[in-house]
């Protein structure tokens, strides 16, 4: 899309965007504000924005706990959906506030802040073996055309866990490789099981963002993409439409997934999956700790791993996560640098791990005994980290991701064919602005 058409797009976005929940943010005072932005920054004061959700208070105030008693940090604890948070962000720096100074960003926003000018640049600030401290898969998916925005935080990613018990039961080596060996594998455990209740895989088929996340991994695994290298939407070309019809025919062809499956959330799924009532699942990563409670009836028999490709392709993770970034209108700058740089740490994603379990972004962190000792399945997961992808970089992300979700959510509920709902989904990203 045309420069001038991708502003007037980014205008009525920030409209929409100031007519949302954010107001309630907006509207409220922060830990240590209300002495005006502009003494803040004479007194290189910076207020750092987290997402409050679960532990995360306790460890920015540990991570930065000399800045918080130098007074040079202040935090801001933000509550809600990541989608609330956003629109708190977009509320705030569209009308050009210098605070928060830093964000707490989900893995989709690097593009939308960049495109509007509201991150600041990092290349000025974070060397290239600073960059290579981290997952390449992260740094790419904080950087558009080119250009860092974020430092990464907490990995997360899209996930492939299957019953272990099971498949030793049935002398099954290891997972799956290929859709094909799924579908063979979970045939054969449901004729042996003999239970009506039994899936073969659960995914998440309803229509929210898990839905564009599981079809990304069925279309990487088949070589596909929504932009070709040239940045043409390609997303409705053989490769694409074979990837969307196997996620089809899971359930209406094999029988290996269940038709519910269109109804079928994040949480549903690995209700499914811990109650014993599925073979493999496709789900993130926050499962691990539910999986293997005292309540689960799949405790101790969970294996994980990438999911399963096409024949003669490379499986691919979708990543998630949330990364740190710096208000471009910050009047403190490089102290809000610092700071982000330190909660991106080698200390402060251990501190992360120890304390929530969070995966990390930083290589060095794996290695660490301690944070191995608490957390060993971190062992497993670093590989599979590392054939991460980021969603479609555009900066109407949300956009983009509807246009192709309501489409899969139509194909998927029989009331579309493949072809029809990814070409329908091609020709309104094709009014949209994406990046490579």
């Amino acid at each position: 899309m045309r420069l001038g058409k991708m502003m007037k797009r980014l205008g009525l976005f920030a409209v929409l965007v100031l007519a949302g929940p954010a107001m309630l943010f907006a509207s409220g005072q922060a830990e240590g504000e209300g002495a005006g932005e502009g003494a803040a920054a004479e007194d290189q004061t910076v207020q750092v924005a987290f997402d409050s959700r679960t532990d995360r208070e306790a460890i920015f105030r540990d991570v930065l706990s000399e800045h918080i008693e130098n007074e040079q940090v202040t935090l801001r604890a933000l509550p809600g959906t990541s989608g609330e948070q956003l629109n708190f962000y977009t509320t705030r720096f569209a009308a050009e506030a210098s605070t928060p100074d830093t964000v707490h960003m989900d893995v989709t926003w690097p593009a939308t802040f960049a495109s509007a000018g509201w991150a600041l640049p990092l290349d000025d600030y974070v060397s290239q073996s600073q960059k290579d401290e981290y997952l390449e898969s992260y740094i790419s998916a904080n950087s558009v055309d080119g250009e860092l925005y974020a430092l990464p935080g907490d990995a997360d990613a899209l996930m492939f866990w299957y019953r272990t018990d099971l498949l030793e039961k049935y002398d099954y080596d290891g997972p799956p490789e290929t859709w094909s060996e799924l579908i063979e594998m979970a045939q054969t455990i449901k004729e042996g099981e003999d239970n009506p209740n039994l899936r073969g895989i659960t995914f998440q088929g309803a229509n929210i963002e898990g839905l564009l996340a599981n079809f990304l991994e069925f279309l990487w695994g088949n070589g596909g993409s929504i932009l070709d290298e040239n940045g043409n939407v390609v997303i409705d070309n053989e490769t694409g439409v074979e990837a969307l019809q196997m996620m089809i025919d899971l359930s209406k062809v094999h029988n290996v997934a269940s038709d519910a499956v269109v109804q079928t959330g994040t949480d549903d799924s690995r209700v499914i999956f811990q109650d014993g009532r599925a073979i493999f699942m496709l789900n993130w990563t926050y499962v691990w700790g539910r999986l293997n409670s005292d309540e689960s009836a799949v405790q101790g028999n969970v294996g994980v791993s990438t999911p399963p490709a096409f024949e003669g392709h490379d499986p691919n993770v979708c990543l998630g996560g949330f990364q740190f970034a710096v208000n471009a209108n910050s009047e403190a700058p490089e102290l809000a640098v610092e700071v982000i740089s330190q909660l991106s740490s080698f200390e402060g994603q251990k501190q992360a791990a120890l304390v929530r379990g969070d995966m990390p972004t930083m290589k060095s962190v794996y290695e660490d005994e301690e944070v191995i000792e608490a957390n060993p399945w971190f062992e497993q997961v670093r590989p599979i980290l590392a054939t991460g992808k980021s969603r479609p970089k555009s900066p109407t992300y949300g956009e983009v991701s509807s246009a192709i979700r309501n489409e899969l959510s139509a194909a998927l509920g029989g009331q579309k064919t493949a072809e029809e709902a990814l070409s329908d989904a091609a020709e309104e990203l094709e009014e949209l602005t994406l990046y490579q």
